[in-house]
């Protein structure tokens, strides 16, 4: 929890993705983020803080839960990164309500047939 609290510089951030007249903006929980870390991705949380502040795409897109059936505002945040001879793709889904993040997970993949499938939605931010 401690790189995490300095990733963000607190306990939470407000991210904004401003993309000319329209921005976008959610806040970043701490407490949220360990809450939902997985130990085998743990290893990609130096590329969670570039992904979040410097993506690469940003979706939005309402979701049904299959258990539930509740239904959820969702961002995508996509960020590609060159490592080595290969590309990363870092996706980060959070799911959030009233502007604030609930749930998170990270995907690391080099998968661009994966990502393409996650571009589902309004892209809202672009680079």
């Amino acid at each position: 929890m401690g790189y995490l609290k300095a990733m963000l510089g607190g306990d939470e951030k407000i991210i904004e993705y401003p993309k000319n007249d329209f921005k976008y903006s959610a806040i970043v929980n701490v407490d949220v983020l360990s809450d939902h870390i997985d130990l085998d991705r743990s290893k990609y949380l130096p590329y969670l803080q570039d992904t979040l502040l410097n993506p690469s795409e940003v979706w939005l897109s309402y979701e049904q839960h299959l258990g539930t059936g509740v239904v959820k505002l969702r961002q995508r945040v996509i960020k590609v990164f060159d490592i080595g001879d290969k590309r990363l793709f870092m996706l980060a889904v959070f799911q959030s309500e009233g502007g604030c993040m609930e749930a998170w997970t990270v995907i690391p993949t080099s998968d661009v047939k994966y990502i393409n499938k996650q571009r589902v939605g309004q892209l809202i931010y672009s680079c």
